[in-house]
C-alpha cells in the first residue's frame, strides 16, 4: 500500500513537472496532456522493460489516466492564472515537483528490482535510472538538454537515495527506510540547486594542438 501510494504521488509530480515544461515552451492543450502521461509514466516504462516485466499501465491504466487529468488541469490553471507562466515561476515549480518525482521513482525502482531478486548495486542502478527516466524523456522532447548532463546534481541524489534505501531495508524498518531514502534524494537535489552544487568538470581548454 505504501509504494502504491508512492507511485501515485509519483506519477503526479512528474507528470506536474511535464505539463509544466510543455506549458514554458507554449506547447497546446495535447502537448501538455501527452508530456504529463509520457513523463509521468516514463521511468516505470524504462524499468519493466529493463527488468523484463509487462510494461505497468498496459493493466494498470489508471496511471495513464491519472497522469493525463493531471496534465489537462495544470494546463486549465495555466490557461485562466497567466502568472503562472512567468519563466521563473515555472522554473521554480517545475523543478520542486521534479525533485519529488525523482525521490518517489528512485525508490519504487529500487524496490521493484530488489523484488525481481537484481543484486543490491544494481538494483541501485535499477532505482536510478526509473528516477531520471521521466526527466530525460522530458527534456529531449523539449529540446532542453537533459538534467542529468547539466552541471546540477541530478543523477547523484538518485544513487544516494537507492544506496539509503538498499541499506536501510536491511537494518530498520521498511517504512522508516522507505521516506528516509525518498527525503535523501529530495533533499540532497533541492539543496544541489539552492547552494549551486555541481559534480567537478573540465575547464574550456585554450583550443592549442
Amino acid at each position: 500500500m505504501l509504494f502504491y501510494s508512492l507511485e501515485i504521488i509519483g506519477t503526479i509530480a512528474f507528470a506536474i513537472s511535464g505539463a509544466m515544461a510543455a506549458i514554458k515552451h507554449r506547447m497546446d492543450m495535447s502537448g501538455a496532456i501527452f508530456l504529463a502521461i509520457l513523463v509521468g509514466n516514463g521511468g516505470g516504462t524504462v524499468r519493466d522493460m529493463m527488468l523484463g516485466l509487462p510494461v505497468f499501465w498496459l493493466t494498470q491504466t489508471h496511471y495513464i489516466w491519472i497522469s493525463g487529468l493531471t496534465g489537462l488541469v495544470i494546463f486549465a490553471i495555466a490557461y485562466f492564472k497567466p502568472t503562472l507562466r512567468n519563466v521563473k515561476n515555472l522554473n521554480n515549480l517545475l523543478l520542486f515537483f521534479d525533485a519529488i518525482g525523482l525521490g518517489v521513482f528512485v525508490i519504487s525502482g529500487t524496490d521493484k528490482a530488489l523484488a525481481c531478486q537484481v543484486i543490491p548495486s544494481m538494483a541501485v542502478l535499477m532505482g536510478m535510472t526509473t528516477g531520471i527516466g521521466g526527466g530525460v524523456i522530458r527534456d529531449i522532447l523539449c529540446n532542453d538538454i537533459p538534467a542529468i548532463f547539466r552541471r546540477q546534481l541530478y543523477a547523484t541524489p538518485a544513487l544516494l537515495g537507492g544506496i539509503v534505501y538498499v541499506i536501510g531495508v536491511d537494518h530498520i524498518k521498511h517504512a522508516i527506510a522507505t521516506w528516509a531514502a525518498v527525503l535523501t534524494v529530495v533533499m540532497v537535489r533541492c539543496l544541489g540547486l539552492y547552494c549551486n552544487w555541481h559534480l567537478p568538470m573540465l575547464k574550456s581548454g585554450s583550443g592549442r594542438a
